[in-house]
């Protein structure tokens, strides 16, 4: 996942720089620190930064001398700047320098944190599209991140193998594991549509039923049995069986399947014929089968023979640059239902980025679901969303913003609308002045009241 973890703060006051380092680097951030400007070029010569956080309040206006070299010598840098209330004008001067933004002192960590993730949303929307060999979308699964894209790769060659080779796929609730054995059974049957795909989750029976459903049973096996009953086991075929959250099966029907796997047999209940299975079997869980083995509720056996190929599927948390493929594709699919289709404002698209998704891609695509069912406009903003999602930043924060965007807004009007002139008098690039000027949703008739 794209970050920016690599961290150099120069600023002249050392607890401010010690605060920072211990806070930050509690937040999975490696930080590096100095107190002079001069040490702070020996560090960016020397080693690879993610991201440069620089006071201000060296020598005043030769401070902002110094980030200008910075910004010449190290154009690919993302700098904050750090200054004082009295300060201000600098902090100006210092987005026309190319500055991300500048934070006011005192301001607590949190806010530097929030224009850090800020910073990677950013970066991620505006990396450039992937490249056309890219399966972005593969059998209903969306994602451009390596994780998926290694997922894919295994699912193609996992497809490849005998039915007879068992998959066992692992991920949370929500992230699709059953796309995933719906991708498998497609692949590996050319004549897939003319195949079953069953699905049974094994933690919706209790006990009795669930054996039922896997093995089946003859007339008179148990009162109320008038007819005998084919399990799944035998009723998916040549297809494919998914046996879903199989960890919820109790120990001794663990054992019964281990030996209907091994055997690729199972007998019915109330008979003592067996039955020979051929589907291909596909296990999963959303639980650490590790974990599941050491406290006594999972068979080693039984993990060891359905572990022979095993599929990882990420969270939503640890691909979110796959977050705006995942919601324009499920907004074009509410569109295809309703007939009305929506987007989505760059201000609601970052709050979702600040969310964890504790649910995966199931919770994303029911509260954008909810959202376009709920929001009366085209497009939907920060109010159409649940409200977790619209929790405010902190007041200093959105001040400085505010700030940020008067002096862009007075560069535009200073060049008459003229985008690529306003850039260069801001001393940025074309592009980075598009991305503020929708960050910041600067709206044309603003421009033309100046």
């Amino acid at each position: 996942m794209f970050s920016l973890r690599r961290l150099l703060i120069a600023d002249p006051e050392a607890s401010f720089l010690h605060r920072l380092r211990e806070i930050l680097g509690g937040q999975g951030y490696d930080v590096e620190i100095c107190q002079q400007p001069e040490a702070a070029r020996r560090l960016l010569e020397k080693e690879k930064f993610d991201v440069l956080v620089a006071s201000l309040a060296f020598h005043g206006r030769p401070g902002l001398a110094w980030l200008g070299e910075v910004r010449k010598r190290y154009p690919g840098l993302p700098v904050i700047t750090v200054a004082t209330p009295a300060a201000g004008p600098l902090a100006v001067e210092s987005a026309g320098l190319g500055a991300w933004g500048c934070l006011l002192k005192p301001f607590s960590p949190i806010e530097l944190l929030d224009l850090l993730q800020e910073m990677e949303s950013e970066e991620k929307r505006s990396r450039p599209p992937p490249s056309p060999d890219l399966a972005t979308e593969f059998y209903g699964m969306i994602g451009i991140h390596p994780a998926m894209q290694e997922l894919f790769r295994l699912i193609r060659n996992a497809s490849a193998l005998s039915p007879q080779t068992p998959i066992l796929i692992q991920g949370e609730s929500g992230t699709g594991k059953e796309l995933v054995a719906r991708a498998l059974h497609r692949l590996a049957n050319p004549d897939a549509a003319t195949l079953p795909f069953i699905g049974l989750n094994c933690g919706a029976f209790s006990r009795s039923l669930l054996e039922d459903q896997l093995f089946g049973h003859v007339k008179g096996a148990f009162t109320g049995a008038h007819e005998s009953k084919e399990g799944v086991f035998a009723a998916a075929g040549c297809g494919t069986l998914f046996l879903d959250e199989i960890t919820e099966m109790d120990q001794d029907l663990q054992v019964k399947l281990l030996r209907a796997i091994q055997q690729r047999e199972v007998v019915p209940l109330g008979s003592n014929q067996a039955v020979p299975w051929q589907a291909r079997l596909i296990a999963a869980t959303n639980r650490e089968l590790s974990q599941e083995m050491e406290g006594g509720r999972f068979r080693r056996d039984l993990y060891y023979r359905i572990n022979v190929i095993r599929l990882l599927v990420p969270p939503l948390r640890e691909r979110m640059e796959d977050l705006p493929l995942l919601v324009d594709h499920f907004l074009k699919e509410f569109a295809g239902e309703s007939g009305k289709g929506k987007k989505i404002s760059p201000p609601a698209l970052e709050l979702l980025y600040r969310y964890d998704y504790p649910g995966n891609v199931r919770e994303l695509r029911n509260l954008l679901e909810r959202a376009c069912f709920l929001g009366s406009g085209e497009i939907l903003v920060p109010e159409d969303l649940p409200a977790p999602f619209r929790a405010s930043k902190p007041a200093g924060f959105k001040s400085l913003a505010a700030v940020e965007r008067e002096h862009i807004l007075h560069a535009l009007r200073l060049a008459r609308g003229k985008k690529v002139q306003a850039a260069r008098h801001l001393n940025i690039d074309r592009n980075r002045l598009y991305r503020m000027i929708r960050k910041y949703k600067i709206r044309p008739e603003e421009i033309q009241q100046g």
